[in-house]
This record gives C-alpha cells, structure tokens and sequence, in this order.
C-alpha cells in the first residue's frame, strides 16, 4: 500500500521499488497506485468541471424529473420552470456534496457502492414491479 505508493511515485531510489514491488501482485499494486498519483496530481478544473457536467447530464438525462420539467415546462412558466429547476438541482446537488464529504471520513468508499447499488436494483425492480 503505502510503501508501494511511495515507490511507485518515484519518492524513493530503485533498491525501494525493486523491494516494495517483488511479487506480481505486488507489481500490480505498485502500477495501479502509481497511475492513481499521477490522476491526483493533474488537477484541471475546466476538465474537472467539464467532466462532472457531462456525467451529471447524462444521469439527469431521460428522469422522472426532466418529464416533469417538461411537463410543468408546458403547463406553466418555461422561465419560471426553468429557474424553480435550477435552483432546486444546485439546492440538491449542494446537499449531495456536503454530505458526501462528511460521509467519506466515516464510512468506505466500498461500502457506499455495496449499498448505492443494492438500492439501485431494489428501486428498478419495485419500479418494474409497480411498487412506488
């Protein structure tokens, strides 16, 4: 781990890597820790930002929530629907954010994948189901 880190990140000589990385798995290790330095330290914040547009629209993209919008879009104020929408996803998101920074000093990473989609495959088959 941490030894394999730093080796892999070139903070110590050849002797280290050749000692912190002597098995394959090791080696494997080593590589996957290095390539995980490497994304850390190039920090683009147009990229960044970029990135998390595009995945974030492509979650949104085809939601109950958007059919609503579209919805309330047509029955009501575009302008109005478009502002109460905006506020509401920054107001949400907001909120996502916060808590997942204080979620990641007290539960794992895995953890929150192990349960995030065990409620995904519960919510698609209750969906599937009829159940709401």
């Amino acid at each position: 781990g941490g030894q394999a880190a730093a080796a892999a990140a070139g903070g110590a000589g050849d002797a280290d890597v050749s000692e912190a990385c002597t098995s394959e798995f090791d080696e494997a290790e080593c590589e996957i820790d290095s390539a995980l330095l490497k994304a850390k330290a190039v920090k683009n914040p147009v990229l960044e930002w970029l990135r998390f547009t595009v995945l974030i629209f492509l979650a949104e993209w085809g939601d109950r929530s958007m059919f609503v919008t579209v919805t309330l879009a047509a029955a009501r104020s575009p302008v109005g629907t478009f502002l109460g929408g905006c506020v509401g996803h920054f107001c949400a998101a907001l909120l996502a954010v916060i808590s997942g920074g204080i979620l990641e000093k007290y539960v794992s990473e895995q953890l929150v994948q192990i349960v995030a989609g065990s409620l995904f495959c519960v919510f698609g088959v209750t969906t599937l189901a009829g159940v709401y």
